[in-house]
């Protein structure tokens, strides 16, 4: 006999197909986008074929997750934190305390012995913390989402986020990476060392020196912030430390990736807090850099908003969400059209007053 399990959640429809010795047979995840009973059927579909099983000897359906009343002949449909306590109790036995960070919402779960709740705390007012949080920390960081454990390794300082909210805190992440790229190192043990050298390129085998810096007798750390205008891309900052004898060591390397969008997205205008309470919109990615720079902004009946011009060279404007009359704009979404030159580039902002 055959046991199908469906859980449908708010990113991915999951589904696996046991056997009656509860050896797992297949499993599928597809994403549930738009239409949940569409990934439902697929990852039913999916399953079943891959393990060559027809549907008619399944014997029953449990279904899991906030789309579970959506699943046809089920047997039953039952919570996620029941079903989460149930499967880590029999993958992995004595489990105190189980995590889970979903697409919508994060849950603590404590299990007595036997693999039955006690007690769980979940979030489900906002995506702070949840992967939706991590998804949008990837695409502001412009890396892959299974990255990010590896990011925090070889950083030599900390930075604050002054909000949790996550779409404040995505545009606050590329507002931090455009004020300038700060890099910051411990003192080499070695006791001959004399200097560090800092590299910054596209790859290893194309760097140039940025700064040179003598190491000083009892400083315990060195840095410096390098604020050149970059364009969008990949790049590298490398430090080497070289000793009296002019040996070098291995190159220390740091991951930068810079993005044009602009920033913050949304904004505040009412906000007392400069980091929010306008947004900047950057010529990065354009080419002909040097020829002027304007911004027109729209509202979304195609009414022109504001103009903004900047002299030959600047790469940014801002703009405080007011119009042509000094006037603060409604809170909404307006589109902008950035031009460099011959250069077109169009999106949205929105404001939130």
């Amino acid at each position: 006999m055959y046991y199908l399990g469906i859980d449908i959640g708010s990113l991915s429809c999951d589904a696996v197909l046991i056997d009656d010795s509860e050896t797992i047979l297949a499993s599928t995840v597809v994403p549930t986008g738009a239409r949940n009973l569409e990934a439902i059927a697929r990852a039913k579909k999916e399953v079943l074929a891959s393990a060559g099983v027809s549907e008619q000897a399944v014997s029953s359906t449990i279904s899991t997750g906030y789309g579970r009343d959506r699943v046809d002949n089920r047997l039953a449909a039952v919570t996620e934190i029941t079903c989460h306590a149930r499967g880590i109790h029999a993958l992995l036995g004595d489990i105190d305390l189980l995590v889970d960070i979903g697409g919508q919402d994060s849950k603590t779960i404590r299990l007595d012995p036997q693999g039955r709740v006690v007690d769980f705390a979940m979030n489900d007012k906002c995506a702070a913390g949840t992967g939706r949080f991590l998804e949008a920390m990837a695409r502001a960081l412009q890396v892959d989402i299974t990255e990010l454990g590896q990011l925090d390794r070889g950083a030599g300082g900390n930075l604050t986020l002054s909000s949790m909210c996550t779409v404040f805190a995505e545009s606050e992440v590329v507002s931090l990476i455009a004020d300038g790229v700060e890099l910051k190192w411990k003192a080499s043990p070695t006791a001959d060392v004399v200097q560090y050298v800092v590299y910054f390129g596209t790859s290893e085998n194309n760097m140039e020196l940025v700064k040179d810096l003598k190491r000083e007798s009892n400083q315990v750390e060195y840095g410096f912030t390098d604020r050149r205008p970059l364009k969008i891309g990949r790049f590298i900052y490398a430090v080497e430390a070289v000793d009296e004898a002019a040996n070098k060591s291995p190159l220390a390397i740091q991951e930068l990736r810079i993005s044009n969008k602009p920033y913050p997205n949304p904004f505040t205008p009412l906000s007392s807090n400069p980091r929010f309470n306008r947004v900047t919109f950057s010529a990065r990615g354009l080419e002909e850099a040097e020829s002027e720079f304007t911004v027109k902004i729209y509202d979304i009946d195609g009414g022109l908003v504001k103009e903004l011009i900047t002299t030959s060279g600047e790469q940014e404007l801002n703009w405080d969400g007011k119009n042509e009359d000094g006037e603060l704009v409604e809170s909404g979404v307006y589109i902008y059209q950035l031009q460099v030159g011959e250069r077109y580039a169009t999106g949205t902002v929105i404001v939130a007053k």
